[in-house]
């Protein structure tokens, strides 16, 4: 049968988009062959042409030898074999696969990353990246502009895991060299501050202070110097009291990497301090309030307060605005100074979809957005540093995530030099002191030491072919948000039993499958069933989480347990996870309609 007689149109303004992606049965092979090739080509030529002068290394006559014939033909043999292997992987290119954070590629993304691994530079310094270092920076600029901040000091990391970790550690070195400089001056007998008002000077009143300070006297009490046992001694002697680990404040909903840093950076677990989420899974901000008093009248420091923009789960949105807002607060009326950090690794990329508003169309892509949505989103630039991953929706190959600061001397209060690198523009003087050049090099003030530039270059790529603004992205991103809508209003119209779990603000969607007063381990044995047939049938390929019913239980569980009156005889309920990002799932041009065919799918293996 012809295919493009089955073609139905669709909206013109979503055809370009069209253009960025492969498609569910690779409709766009030929231009990414031709594309391809192409680059490949000019890879070749650039080689051959660099120092022709010094001859061949591999003759005609070397490459006729059966020996160098047969190695080439295994490598061929291995390569044939591991293709098969990896197209027994999930598909997730397929609108039917709608579990986990990932989806199709896009082609722009795609390429830029291909072409980047031919030439394979090491952002670490210029000197082993004299192009892709600048590109970095420029991609940066470009995120940073989606998010709303005019400028920004920021790098490419390996993921979201990574980039929180670089916001820890930066927030704990500034913790740190303001309490170092509040217990000289205290040791001085020339104040009387207490750990926390310390912890919490300022910039400008560290500076003021650090003047007369030298590095001997900071570094004592200094945990990268003298150890954090030696510090937190130093420190409980000049403050004369136990010196307390400083606390970490996340939301429950926070994604797992903040237990783990807890655990590799010292804090401990006891010094994570969870706030509670109201009955939409969202942060409790009265809950922030009663926290921040509590570490004041304990004298403990506040390492940090984290604030999520796209949950793991659920997709939820914190209310960023209303956290800077009693952030603000405190600095405004107290001199109070918390690092405020936004974990925007999932949903920093729906940013996109408030900027630009040039035409009447593109402003209904920002219609999409709740407005609470709205308002934390706009929110992001207040915030002392902010994670995200254009890994996830930003459609670009693992691994690329991107850590952004709007204060440069928030980015640059970490610094280690390595001996063999030529930096260029180094950050001179004291560890701490804030100064630096716009453009050094990343590599004294980065975690990780060797980064490819794979997902910088394919970002680049992305953010000038697509756009990160509402006729690019925007566009792509407010789609995925109207088709989790339209399977929740499929769920709820054709399948009555469907519990929908609250907070779902973006294209995440939890649920379950559950008759009225039904026990919630009869609901979470159904769900496991629902997931393992559909994806044993290939049909479709959803994940689950797990929601705590015991003494943890949120006001957003609780709320939605009632939905059917459940019995509760599990310590948690299991519900079904799907995250719609693949821009395919609702295409009217296919022959399946995939919302209608899901829904008709769950109540069939539901029983």
């Amino acid at each position: 049968m012809n295919l493009e007689s089955r073609v139905r149109p669709c909206d013109a303004t979503e055809i370009p988009l069209k253009s960025f992606f492969l498609g569910p049965q690779s409709e766009n092979a030929q231009w990414l062959l031709s594309s391809v090739q192409e680059m490949l080509e000019s890879w070749f030529a650039w080689r051959k042409s660099s120092f022709s002068q010094d001859g061949i290394a591999i003759s005609r006559t070397d490459q006729l030898i059966p020996e160098f014939q047969t190695r080439q033909a295994r490598t061929r043999a291995l390569l044939a074999e591991l293709s098969q292997r990896l197209e027994k992987e999930l598909p997730k290119y397929s609108p039917r696969y709608v579990g986990h954070m990932f989806s199709e590629i896009s082609l722009p993304a795609l390429l830029g990353h291909i072409l980047t691994l031919l030439h394979n530079p090491n952002i670490i310094a210029r000197e082993s990246a004299t192009v892709a270092a600048d590109i970095e920076n420029e991609a940066i600029g470009s995120l940073a502009g989606m998010v709303g901040l005019g400028s920004a000091q920021g790098h490419f990391t390996s993921g979201g895991t990574v980039a929180n970790y670089e916001a820890v550690v930066r927030a704990s070195a500034r913790t740190y060299a303001w309490l170092a400089a509040g217990a000289v001056q205290r040791e001085r007998g020339e104040g009387e501050l207490s750990a926390f008002q310390a912890a919490h000077l300022g910039w400008e009143a560290y500076q003021g202070l650090r003047e007369t300070i030298s590095e001997s006297e900071l570094s004592q009490f200094l945990p990268e110097s003298v150890g954090p046992c030696a510090a937190s001694r130093g420190l409980g002697r000049a403050f004369s009291s136990d010196f307390r680990t400083p606390a970490l404040i996340v939301p429950r909903s926070a994604h797992y990497s903040w237990r783990k840093a807890a655990r590799l950076f010292g804090l401990g677990e006891a010094n994570l301090y969870h706030v509670d989420c109201d009955r939409n899974n969202r942060y409790q901000v009265e809950d922030l309030r009663a926290l921040l008093r509590q570490c004041q009248a304990a004298d403990q420091p506040i390492l940090a307060v984290v604030s999520v923009v796209g949950t793991t789960e659920t997709g939820g949105v914190d209310p960023v605005d209303e956290v800077d807002a009693v952030l603000e607060e405190w600095r405004s009326e107290r001199g109070v100074h918390i690092w405020h950090h936004v974990d925007a690794a999932y949903g920093g990329f729906f940013c996109s979809l408030l900027r630009g508003s040039a035409t009447p169309l593109e402003r209904e892509v920002e219609e999409v957005l709740d407005e609470p949505v709205k308002r934390a989103l706009k929110a992001l630039p207040k915030a002392q540093s902010i994670t995200l991953d254009p890994h996830k929706l930003g459609y670009v190959p693992y691994s690329s995530g991107a850590f952004l600061t709007r204060d440069q001397r928030d980015y640059r209060c970490v610094q280690v030099l390595a001996p063999y690198l030529d930096y260029e523009d180094p950050l001179a003087g004291s560890l701490l002191s804030g100064a630096g050049p716009e453009q050094a090099d990343k590599g004294p003030f980065t975690l990780e030491g060797s980064r490819s530039a794979a997902g910088a270059v394919a970002t680049w790529l992305t953010a000038r072919a697509i756009g990160l603004d509402q006729a690019g992205y925007g566009t792509l991103l407010a789609r995925t948000i109207r088709q989790k809508r339209k399977v929740e209003e499929w769920l709820a119209r054709h399948l009555g039993s469907a519990r929908i779990y609250p907070g779902c603000d973006t294209n995440l969607l939890c649920f379950c499958i559950a008759d009225p007063g039904e026990a919630t381990s009869l609901s979470n044995e159904r769900t496991r069933r629902i997931i393992s047939r559909l994806a044993a049938e290939s049909r479709y390929y959803l994940t689950k989480t797990e929601f705590p019913l015991d003494s943890k239980i949120s006001e957003a569980t609780r709320a939605f347990i009632n939905q059917w009156e459940a019995k509760v005889d599990t310590p948690q309920i299991t519900v079904l996870r799907m995250c719609l990002m693949n821009p395919f799932f609702d295409s009217l041009e296919l022959d399946i309609e995939h919302i209608r065919h899901f829904v008709v799918s769950i109540s069939e293996v539901a029983d």
